[in-house]
């Protein structure tokens, strides 16, 4: 081999890596997490204590059947600012039911309640701050002007004492 092939079959190496590692997608980690903002409690937040509120709020404990609507499964995490799970943390969530009717006396909406459906839980987050949740697509509902609210659901998220005893089914 003369110095000149060395030279090329080292340039050629060289441009060959330099594509590859330009034509590899990168995943950028953020390094800091934000806390999310404070909001005020949306609206129609239960104001009456019921007795089933686990995470299968397309079942009322104590019922046959089953809430009318698309099922969803809902799964998340929820992390502190340092990007650490938070166990044991408190995830309350409410929603209206398939015809966009929240259980709420102030609530717009005016279809039946559904008798299958919980409408509200509170859930508690595991060892790596996870949660999961079964429910319903929610339906819209009139908010102003012959405006409809797009299907959402409510999350509000407490970091309990660790003396906070939570019971679950």
């Amino acid at each position: 081999m003369t110095n000149s092939e060395i030279s090329r079959r080292s340039f050629l190496s060289v441009s060959a890596a330099a594509v590859a590692t330009t034509l590899v997608p990168t995943v950028t980690i953020a390094d800091d997490y934000n806390a999310t903002a404070k909001q005020i409690e949306g609206p129609f937040y239960p104001k009456h204590k019921q007795a089933d509120k686990n995470a299968n709020v397309v079942q009322v404990d104590g019922q046959n059947g089953y809430a009318d609507g698309e099922v969803l499964h809902i799964t998340g995490r929820i992390l502190d600012t340092n990007g650490k799970p938070v166990e044991g943390a408190i995830v309350d969530v409410w929603q209206a039911d398939k015809n966009g009717r929240y259980l709420h006396e102030d609530a717009p909406e005016s279809s039946p309640l559904d008798p299958n459906f919980q409408y509200w839980a509170q859930l508690k987050t595991g060892e790596d701050g996870s949660y999961n949740l079964k429910t319903i697509k929610t339906g819209k509902y009139p908010a102003m002007d012959d405006w409809l609210k797009p299907p959402h659901i409510h999350f509000k998220v407490a970091r309990r004492p660790q003396s906070f005893v939570f019971k679950s089914n």
